[in-house]
């Protein structure tokens, strides 16, 4: 479940999506990835790029993050002679050896 909640009470929540810092003429990049478990290092941060409210993702009992899923799916769906890897949107599938 989603949910928009103060900074100051996400400490141990996974963020629901990236937090992008933007220090122009020098950088534009992510100041914290989706999935990010909030530490209270992290407060005085995310309050500097302007977050006041957050939102963070609670799990119910039996509920899977996206995430995880796709690798449980790819994974499932590899088969013989097929591996997969993580990347941006989720995970991809390669080759592990050549074909007979």
């Amino acid at each position: 479940m989603l949910k928009v909640i103060p900074v100051e009470e996400a400490v141990g929540l996974p963020l629901a999506h990236d937090i992008t810092e933007i220090v122009p003429g020098n950088h534009k990049g992510p100041a914290f990835r989706r999935g990010h478990i909030v530490r209270q290092e992290d407060i005085s941060k995310l309050l500097d790029v302007g977050k006041r409210n957050l939102y963070v993702m609670e799990l119910e009992n039996g509920e899977l993050h996206e995430e995880d899923a796709a690798r449980r799916l790819a994974k499932a769906a590899a088969g013989h002679g097929r591996g997969w890897y993580p990347n941006d949107s989720g995970c991809g599938q390669r080759r592990t050896h050549p074909e007979s």
